[in-house]
């Protein structure tokens, strides 16, 4: 189901079995975000529940092709992390203390505009409510 949708932005809501999906079929991802798969594709979870970061960072683990290259508590620190190494993907919690998911999605939109010749981050919100 498509929640939003802008010129630079889309905003879709799948499942959690959704998400693995989509990094386990190659073709799909390799559309999704026009890029080749040479090297692995690199993800910054960010989640201030430590249990969910773990459990998804797990499951990712498993993944050919996927490399997380770390795992946040806020959408500060994602920041900081986009900002001192490549990250491809961004998976992003919606309620979070300090800045939130929103905020952060909006910085991350912020970040990619002040990049236009580099692929953007891209970014898959994720909330338990």
């Amino acid at each position: 189901m498509k929640l939003i949708q802008t010129d630079r932005l889309e905003l879709h809501h799948i499942g959690a079995e959704d998400l693995i999906d989509l990094f386990e079929k190659r073709d799909d991802t390799n559309a999704l975000l026009g890029k080749t798969f040479s090297n692995p594709l690199r993800v910054l979870i960010v989640d201030d529940s430590r249990i969910f970061r773990a459990a998804l960072g797990e499951a990712l683990r498993h993944i050919p092709h996927v490399r997380v290259v770390d795992s946040v508590f806020s959408g500060d620190k994602a920041m900081q992390v986009i900002g001192e190494q490549p990250v491809d993907l961004v998976t992003l919690d919606l309620e979070m203390p300090g800045m939130d998911g929103m905020a952060t999605l909006q910085a991350i939109g912020r970040f990619n505009r002040e990049r236009p010749n580099q692929l953007p981050v891209g970014v898959i919100m994720i909330s338990s409510h």
